[in-house]
């Protein structure tokens, strides 16, 4: 059963931002609901307020400002799979938001709201405690902080590899922040995976257009409605010689917060790629993994996702019959 709770529907952004609270669990913001509502039937989180921004419609737009693509928070993620400079410039977001979860999800499921999910860990959502989760198959093989569990957002590592940042508007006014500094390990009980304040909120997210050569690749058990086992997205800068100039590889649902595969990307830098350097690429990027028995299968699939996401990104989708 859900506790009573106070639903504002609040006009503009200011408006929202009054409602909320300066520390956690007091209100809470509802935009697609796919998140907050399953947590509140959870018993999760039991807000005193909830803060309802489906009605700010300046969060529900898109446009090209500047040389970047500007996305509303409250963007669909069916929306954000079908806008055509999303499929044009970021065919690796138009992927990811594509393919993840039913249709019925991403039809009300925003960006905002994928960005700012909390923790799907099996044990954490039944509230077994920690003491199990040594055997979680599918926890993280790059753990932080003691916490094992894998962070759930699908379009995040996308959009770090894109070099995307969120407005975040507070009481103190509007700040960005890279997409990539937006996620902490959290204690699953009052520190958040997100690095807002209790009374801040995303307002849109901003990717710069280049010529980078973006793609992303899921490895799952199920190709429809299911959780990735691990994800690799990146993008390339590369020259008219064929030569890398900048590599961004970052990795999905294998550890607390997104993982960024430095030393592949150092690795990549300056030479032509080719299925051999891929697939070193993907053993650099699987370095450093601490698996448990249980989940060691998912270091092998990193190496595996890394290489074909860098291959697709270069046009080569050979595994899947194209040449």
């Amino acid at each position: 059963m859900i506790p009573a709770f106070t639903y504002k529907n609040p006009q503009t952004v200011p408006e929202a931002v009054a409602l909320l609270a300066p520390t956690w669990g007091e209100a809470e913001v509802l935009a697609g609901g796919s998140d907050l509502l399953a947590a509140m039937k959870d018993q999760l989180v039991a807000p005193k307020t909830v803060v309802n921004i489906k009605g700010l419609k300046d969060l529900s737009t898109s446009n090209i400002v500047g040389g970047k693509l500007v996305l509303g928070a409250n963007v669909t993620l069916a929306e954000l799979a079908e806008l055509a400079p999303v499929n044009k410039h970021f065919p690796a977001l138009a992927k990811a938001a594509k393919d993840l979860g039913s249709i019925q999800i991403r039809n009300v499921a925003t960006l905002g709201g994928n960005l700012c999910q909390r923790n799907r860990d099996w044990y954490y959502r039944n509230q077994l405690g920690p003491e199990v989760k040594e055997n979680l198959a599918y926890g993280a093989i790059f753990p932080a902080d003691g916490q094992s569990y894998v962070h759930p957002s699908t379009l995040a590592p996308v959009l770090i590899a894109l070099s995307a940042t969120a407005q975040v508007v507070g009481p103190n006014g509007a700040k960005d922040v890279p997409i990539e500094k937006l996620f902490q390990v959290s204690d699953l009980k009052n520190k958040r995976e997100v690095t807002l304040a209790p009374n801040e909120i995303i307002t849109n997210v901003t990717i710069p257009i280049t010529e980078a050569k973006s793609a992303e690749i899921q490895v799952r058990e199920r190709q429809s409605h299911d959780w990735p086992l691990v994800q690799a997205a990146v993008a390339l800068l590369v020259d008219n010689t064929g030569m890398v100039q900048k590599a961004n590889i970052i990795l999905g649902h294998v550890g607390p917060v997104p993982r960024r595969a430095t030393d592949a990307e150092k690795f990549l830098v300056g030479k032509k790629l080719d299925e051999s350097l891929a697939t070193e690429a993907g053993k650099q990027g699987a370095e450093g993994a601490q698996p448990h028995a249980t989940n060691e299968y998912k270091v092998q699939l990193v190496r595996v996702a890394i290489k074909r996401a860098l291959l697709s990104a270069m046009g080569n989708d050979y595994w899947r019959g194209t040449p």
